[in-house]
């Protein structure tokens, strides 16, 4: 399954949902990605609803911001009122929709441990007793999408192992979700590591690669299943102290590859790289085979974006809407 998410909060004109519903029945067409799902980067149901509602979509994830982690006192108030409504609007329609709350967003990532790393399980258990508490468990999922940083080795993915510093919290992540039946979300961005092997290898291209696995059984030819695959790695040797962290349903929440800004940051580059995510959706990883999901960043630019100027370039869509 492929999505996209829908990062309308860093720019000054977000697309009205006309708008987004044309650039995504623009992708089906061309061939470029299905678009089975969509992720927002908040619970607004105002803006959630018309793109969910849509026949194509089968899956939904909204967010709860980071801050909201740390500002917000009554978490059944916040349910009823922001949450309930997108449950509400998505129910009874001809094609049945999955839900997903995600608390926060990389809060261990080191940009964001110190401030919202401690906060993040006791905050994940606090939105969970408003979802019993509002009659909501059942059909909301509750995530929290983490990113590679997490991993203290990665490489080959068999020496995929949780970092030391992140151990307790991620443990307690992984015992949690096990708990309640969701899937382990991971931000996935083999841009950030382009400088570590060669095009190809990033880029989805022919490439050896290289084996892994006991009897060098498994083969890499791209990052993005190596990076993959290390996180399941290093998920799955909790086993030992979480009984089914091992079976734990893993969604890439993030991946993408930006189209200006920065070295290798191009269009024909991202055109390829997003042809090979989209791919690696059907097929799966070489320790996760089948289907796998998998939500594209982003649908269009975000011009607001701190921090380098890749970041502003993630769209599929530039921010006039014309595909990239």
């Amino acid at each position: 399954m492929v999505g996209v998410n829908i990062g309308d909060t860093l720019t000054p004109t977000p697309w009205a949902p006309e708008k987004i519903e044309q650039a995504l029945a623009q992708a089906r067409s061309s061939g470029y990605f299905s678009c089975d799902a969509v992720k927002f980067w908040h619970c607004d149901a105002s803006r959630v609803l018309p793109t969910a509602q849509q026949d194509h979509i089968r899956k939904v994830m909204v967010h709860a911001n980071n801050h909201e982690m740390l500002s917000v006192s009554d978490w059944r108030a916040w349910v009823e009122t922001h949450l309930s409504p997108v449950v509400g609007g998505l129910r009874g329609q001809r094609v049945h929709k999955e839900i997903f709350l995600a608390v926060g967003n990389e809060a261990l990532a080191p940009w964001h441990v110190e401030m919202f790393g401690r906060r993040l399980v006791p905050c994940m258990k606090e939105v969970y007793t408003a979802l019993l508490q509002t009659g909501l468990s059942d059909r909301v999922k509750l995530v929290t999408p983490l990113e590679m940083s997490i991993l203290g080795a990665s490489y080959p993915p068999s020496a995929g192992q949780v970092a030391e510093a992140h151990l307790e919290v991620v443990s307690e992540v992984v015992r949690f979700l096990v708990r309640i039946g969701s899937p382990f979300c991971i931000n996935v961005y083999p841009f950030f590591a382009r400088e570590h092997a060669s095009r190809d290898f990033v880029l989805f291209g022919p490439d050896e690669g290289y084996t892994d696995g006991e009897g060098g059984c498994l083969r890499y030819t791209n990052m993005f299943n190596a990076q993959f695959d290390a996180v399941v790695t290093g998920i799955s040797k909790l086993k030992d102290c979480i009984v089914g962290a091992d079976q734990l349903e893993m969604v890439v929440t993030e991946v993408g590859w930006p189209t200006a800004g920065s070295g290798m940051a191009d269009k024909e580059s991202a055109r390829r790289f997003t042809a090979g995510a989209t791919l690696a959706s059907t097929k799966g990883t070489p320790l996760r085979p089948g289907r796998l999901d998998v939500y594209l960043f982003e649908l269009y630019d975000e011009c607001q974006q701190d921090g380098a100027a890749h970041e502003k370039h993630f769209g599929l869509f530039d921010i006039g809407g014309c595909p990239k």
